[in-house]
């Protein structure tokens, strides 16, 4: 209904990809379309550039919708449509060929102001043209302060078997062709497999899945692979890895998930619950082999490693497995994974590697899942770590997507130019055996670290700057969280300290050039993992503490609400995002404990915190928090156990930091873990009759809980008019210990008019603090019960007009609707029998350059040349006109005629209509 008013509710970019939109008309306009309403605005001559299709919503937002000539790739990152310096989070309908998505602008969208961007690159755009070499842009590496004297790279001792497995495959809601149970097993060989060898499992991401053999280079998008295809081996990929950990004593598979890459665009999630169903019935199969000593393997280590959209789907798979499960999540490693549901696992320590010249994941949204453990609940002590792999790309990680390893076509993915940062002929870009030493090592030494073998393997992942031996001389640099740390967050639990000098802010962690506090503004191209897009109306996001200083000597800094006791402490480490538009800065830490004494104590390597390099390829630069950590050992200036309050002091000229958290963190091994997991929300569907209640009408939409909950939690509910993709106000949900469920209460107006036989409104759920999701999309439904109106057709003026004047046709309706009603009228090649047809030549000039026709012969009949017109009565309204205009001339004519078919859509109408024109009298 036009007019219903839900309140308490919002709207999230990434609802709009997944929940499907009401069904409205729209029109293709090849001719004769009223720009202002619906029209092609293509972007070229160049038919390899796609068309793009604007329709117009209401007075000021736009549908638009770009048709590629070709199938969109299949890769992990999901396509965005970019408006001026707004992005939006597209869907994709038809087949993989169309992406749409709905914007507001007073003034309807050009070609030129609209593009399409995947993985980085705008898919809309000509390839651009070689450009002359460059310098190499400034690069500064970390100093490496420690070599490591454990080494996770290093062989192992036991002898390695490999072996495949194929099981009866499975479907999965909105996948109707069969996922195949294909694993790759790679262990100890026979008589050297212990009983307790825990088992650890890759899912590969989102490739292509079928290809053809005969080295054509052509893929199939078809499955199961037919016509002489066959499916991409991505689950042999990993083999590199998996012989390394069985000749070190661990069982590995690696599964294959081909028939989930072939149907994911249809699921709401992108797949994620898809994927963590198959790699749950891996699990369960292997906990049948383990009962019957096919493979003895302890089912109470289970390490998950996933690639990408692989990621996201294993990560997915430890949130909804309970603690009653015959196997047990130790950890889980995730490779340039995705993640479109922002969630994240409490109680499961997780490792992200990140590649700084990722091509497709190009956003690195993979910092979220340690990004997102920081607030969501106090007693996990599981460590979240993101590593950063400078050099290295998406695809290398996997040899099946690595040119010259795999069976299948590949590709570098990095898209830097040669002379970039992440370009093929720069000095720190990784090697495809460069990034796979690092992978080995790093996944490796997480193993060792998750299953308890090497706690050692910790200083590789908690942020410490080493070198380990495997790795080469790849520059790899690590911050995280939990693990025991205390800490101290800006605008949380954390205040403004009075700057001196130095200008300080508390910053909305959002990337918004739109928005003045946002901690992103100013830095449009550059990418911003730890903060919210500026697209994601309504998601939660956190603050961080910003300083900017141009003088050395000023100082900014935090004063905590509580006192902060670091006297078991080694360090205080300081998540630190440097500007790289301003360059590397270098800055001391002033300490100040409850009795106002200060300690001012130089940080690791100086207290330089270099920047990340930035390149001429868009969104190459990159802000991500590094570690500037500050020793503690032999300070006595202070009381540690009551530090009140931590300045930062800058030492360089000139720079601009963002602080996320302050931590003290303890020496020693980790902390055990909790055996918990959190609620899971999930919400549905409800559906009303809308009814002729005056004044304001309740819709519950009822929320389960996959438990009672222990502690209190929070969650935030947005919401979206799947219409018009109008946000709608969100809200925030609060649970209370003991509660199993509720109902989020939505407010609307009926009315007495004729709306949408159903309008829609797309719901998801944002988790905030104790509770995660298991079903986050949802949908309010509420059905119209207004009698739909009588529509007449008439011709505006009666019998023929005369030259010069329009012919037109007036639509009525006899009361008005809540919803725009679309007119359409297009020639038909049956004219009246031994009538004179109208040409084109009887269209004025500037109408028929303004429709395509400037170039036709205008001795053409008009009902072969294809005429189209278009209107919309609006909502509210009650009449709309389809017309055409007619050139007067000097030339004795007979009458002459066009016969049409004139369409209403949504009232299921369709009349032909005769015009004619005859001469002036």
């Amino acid at each position: 209904m036009r007019g219903a008013q839900l309140t308490g509710l919002g709207l999230t970019a990434a609802a709009v990809l997944v929940l499907p939109l009401t069904p409205v008309p729209t029109t293709q306009v090849p001719v004769g379309a009223r720009t202002t309403d619906v029209a092609h605005v293509d972007g070229g001559d160049r038919l390899d550039r796609g068309t793009w299709t604007v329709t117009r919503v209401d007075n000021d937002r736009y549908r638009v919708s770009w048709r590629s000539p070709t199938r969109l790739p299949v890769v992990d990152s999901r396509p965005e449509i970019l408006h001026g310096d707004a992005t939006h989070v597209a869907r994709v309908t038809s087949h993989g060929r169309r992406v749409t998505a709905t914007v507001t602008t007073r003034v309807a969208p050009e070609a030129a102001d609209l593009g399409v961007l995947q993985s980085g690159s705008l898919l809309d755009a000509h390839a651009p043209a070689p450009q002359p070499p460059t310098p190499q842009p400034r690069y500064t590496a970390p100093r490496m302060v420690e070599r490591l004297a454990v080494d996770p790279g290093q062989p192992g001792p036991f002898q390695v078997t490999s072996s495949d497995y194929r099981l009866p495959g499975f479907t999965v809601r909105r996948m109707p062709r069969p996922v195949e149970m294909l694993g790759h097993v790679v262990r100890p060989a026979d008589g050297q497999l212990a009983a307790d060898a825990p088992l650890v499992l890759f899912l590969h991401g989102r490739h292509d899945f079928c290809y053809d053999p005969d080295g054509s280079g052509r893929f199939s998008f078809r499955w199961p692979c037919r016509n002489g295809t066959r499916p991409v081996p991505s689950h042999l990929g990993y083999d590199y890895v998996q012989r390394l950990l069985a000749g070190q004593g661990f069982v590995t598979v690696s599964v294959a998930a081909n028939g989930i890459n072939a149907q994911d665009d249809r699921a709401l999630d992108g797949g994620a619950e898809a994927r963590a169903r198959l790699v749950r019935r891996h699990l369960r199969q292997w906990v049948d082999w383990a009962e019957d000593d096919r493979y003895p393997v302890d089912l109470d280590s289970v390490v998950l490693v996933g690639h990408s959209r692989g990621g996201e789907g294993v990560n997915r798979a430890s949130l909804v497995t309970s603690l009653g499960a015959p196997y047990r999540i130790a950890g889980q490693v995730l490779l340039a994974p995705t993640n479109f549901a922002r969630q994240t696992t409490a109680y499961v320590p997780t490792i992200t590697v990140l590649p700084y010249c990722d091509g497709d994941v190009v956003d690195l949204q993979g910092q979220s899942y340690t990004d997102l453990a920081r607030d969501l609940t106090r007693d996990d002590t599981s460590l979240k770590s993101s590593v950063l792999v400078m050099g290295a790309n998406h695809n290398y990680f996997n040899t099946e997507w690595t040119p010259g390893l795999s069976a299948a076509p590949s590709f570098d993915d990095s898209g830097g130019g040669r002379h970039d940062t992440c370009g093929a002929g720069h000095a720190q870009r990784l090697s495809a055996a460069g990034q796979r030493r690092v992978a080995r090592t790093y996944i490796a030494g997480a193993v060792q670290l998750m299953t308890g073998r090497d706690p050692r393997a910790l200083a590789m992942f908690d942020g410490t700057t080493a070198r380990i031996g495997s790795a080469g001389n790849a520059d790899v640099r690590t911050q995280a969280l939990g693990g025991g740390r205390v800490l101290r967050r800006p605008g949380l639990d954390a205040a403004l300290a009075k700057p001196v000098g130095a200008y300080t802010l508390l910053c909305d962690g959002r990337s918004d050039t739109r928005r003045p506090e946002a901690c992103g503004r100013e830095l449009a191209q550059i990418i911003t993992p730890h903060w919210v897009s500026g697209a994601l109306r309504g998601v939660p996001s956190t603050r961080a503490f910003e300083m900017s200083w141009d003088r050395v000597g000023q100082r900014g800094g935090l004063r905590f609400d509580d006192l902060l006791d670091a006297s078991v402490a080694t360090s205080l480490d300081l998540r630190t995002v440097v500007d790289p538009e301003r360059g590397d800065v270098r800055v001391k830490v002033r300490l100040v404990d409850a009795d106002g004494r200060t300690a001012t104590l130089v940080p690791e390597a100086g207290g330089r915190v270099p920047a990340l390099p930035e390149g001429r390829t868009p969104y190459l630069g990159k802000l991500i928090a590094q570690t500037l950590r500050v020793p503690l050992s032999g300070v006595r200036e202070v009381d540690l156990s009551r530090i009140v309050g931590v300045d930062v002091i800058g030492y360089s000229s000139t720079g601009r930091i963002w602080v996320l958290d302050v931590a003290a963190v303890p020496g020693g091994a980790l902390p055990p873990v909790p055996r918990e997991r959190l609620p899971l929300v999930s919400i549905g569907t409800v559906r009303r009759t809308e009814g002729d209640r005056p004044g304001t009408s309740v819709i519950d939409l009822p929320f389960t809980l996959s438990a009672p909950a222990v502690k209190p939690g929070r969650f935030v509910v947005t919401g979206f008019d799947q219409y018009d993709g109008r946000p709608i106000a969100k809200r925030t949900v609060t649970v209370l210990p003991g509660q199993s469920g509720g109902s989020i209460r939505f407010d609307y107006r009926a009315n007495r008019i004729d709306d949408l036989r159903t309008r829609g409104y797309g719901v998801t759920v944002s988790p905030v603090r104790n509770v995660m999701t298991r079903s986050a999309f949802g949908r309010v439904l509420i059905a119209d019960d207004d009698p739909r109106p009588s529509l007449t057709l008439r011709p505006t003026a009666p019998g023929p007009v005369e030259e010069g004047e329009p012919l037109s046709w007036t639509v009525t309706l006899a009361a008005p609707v809540g919803y725009d009603v679309v007119l359409t009228a297009e020639t038909v090649t049956d004219q009246p029998s031994g009538a004179v047809p109208l040409r084109v030549g009887d269209l004025p000039a500037r109408y028929r350059e303004r429709t395509g026709l400037g170039r036709a012969d205008p001795e053409l009949p008009l009902h072969r040349a294809g005429v189209f017109l278009f209107d919309v009565i609006r909502a509210g309204h009650t009449t709309g006109t389809l017309s055409l205009p007619m050139r007067r001339d000097a030339v004795r004519e007979p009458e002459e005629s066009l016969r049409l078919r004139v369409s209403v859509p949504q009232f299921h109408r369709a009349r032909l209509v005769t015009g004619r024109v005859r001469d002036v009298r």
